[in-house]
């Protein structure tokens, strides 16, 4: 506490656990004296999370009969705290009877940035590569995207080109980029090649319980999204996660598995002169997608750039279904300024990430 010219003033924060929830306060005292008579000011703000921005927040004003130095009284005349319609005493910590407990990672303070973080799943320990963004709240449901790299490479290398962190940055959500299974590294797709008999999807499920364990994710807004054999693996947790993923979105590999039941929103991109993964096996599988998410409308192309169309399947009830085609098109990432992650030509006549994203805004989970 400071004392110049009669003024005493402080701050007090403290941060307490109760019953499972987090509760910050944070206590700010000021005293004046004026003219031989004191008054003493008193602002306690109470946070506990359910949902965000829940709060209580009370100010007390009291005139003590005593000198400038005399604390006032507790009581109905102003001496102490009021919350809600209780008084209490100076210096009483401020405490609901039943404080309301945190939904998952809600409350946990993590600090924004990179990291190399490891999941215990059945196959063993799996490494993941996390961005917590610029500005994260811990008290804000924030989106979460999964970003699956491509065989024989690694997240890094998919971070990297991609170009999601500034766009997680800027919009605020959490980027997670997984390591895959094996060595070359990948991801084991069902149909198409499992040989190494990873469980990738076990470990989708066991990697988002995890992270909503230690992050303040807003459930109905995970996504997913992937290069090459990481966009078969997006494609693949959204036809057999429909109930965790609002929607996916493939590059260069877009597949469909057999989905279980549930429309998943899905937007691809595909290039005519892919030779890793044929251009003819785009527009089956997405017509595959729109059957099943009950599109019943026709497939309506537009020209969107010189070199890019959009085919998008109408009549799906909010559960869209849109192919990007780059005509020319090689192995790669629209839009990405890194020239070695793919294998051709690379346009940048749009963006696949900004895209994506505005894609991911338009479909939360309903």
């Amino acid at each position: 506490m400071g004392d110049t010219g009669g003024v005493k003033a402080g701050l007090l924060v403290l941060a307490l656990g109760v019953a499972g929830a987090a509760v910050a306060l944070s206590l700010t005292l000021a005293a004046n004296s004026n003219g031989g008579q004191a008054r003493a000011r008193v602002s306690v703000t109470l946070r506990t999370q359910v949902a965000p921005g829940l709060s209580t927040t009370a100010t007390a004003e009291a005139t003590p009969t005593g000198g400038p130095d005399e604390a006032p009284e507790a009581g109905a005349d102003g001496g102490g705290i009021v919350v809600g319609d209780a008084v209490m005493p100076p210096g009483a910590v401020a405490v609901p009877e039943s404080p309301p407990a945190l939904a998952g990672g809600c409350g946990l303070v993590r600090v924004p940035g990179d990291a190399v973080e490891t999941v215990e799943t059945v196959d063993g320990p799996r490494d993941y590569r996390l961005h917590i963004p610029v500005g994260y709240d811990a008290f804000a449901r924030t989106p979460l995207v999964l970003n699956f790299h491509g065989f024989a490479r690694d997240a890094a290398q998919q971070e990297a080109y991609s170009g999601f962190v500034p766009i997680a940055d800027r919009e605020q959500f959490i980027l997670v980029t997984p390591e895959g299974s094996s060595d070359p590294r990948g991801w084991d797709i069902p149909g198409v090649y499992d040989e190494n008999g990873w469980d990738d999807i076990n470990f989708t499920v066991t990697l988002l319980g995890q992270l909503q364990k230690e992050l303040c994710v807003d459930p109905g807004r995970v996504f997913a999204t992937g290069m090459s054999n990481g966009a078969e693996m997006a494609a693949l947790v959204g036809c057999r996660l429909p109930g965790i993923f609002a929607a996916v979105a493939p590059v260069a590999g877009v597949i469909y598995s057999d989905c279980d039941e549930g429309a998943v929103p899905v937007i691809s991109f595909h290039g005519t002169d892919d030779f890793n993964v044929p251009f003819d096996s785009a527009e089956p599988a997405m017509e595959e997608w729109a059957r099943h998410d009950g599109c019943t409308g026709d497939a309506v192309a537009e020209q969107v750039e010189e070199h890019v169309r959009s085919v998008t399947y109408e009549g799906c009830n909010g559960e869209d279904v849109q192919l990007f085609i780059v005509d020319g098109g090689g192995h790669t990432w629209p839009g990405s300024d890194d020239e070695t992650g793919g294998v051709g030509f690379t346009t940048h006549e749009i963006s696949a990430s900004e895209v994506i994203w505005q894609f991911f805004l338009d479909h939360p989970k309903q």
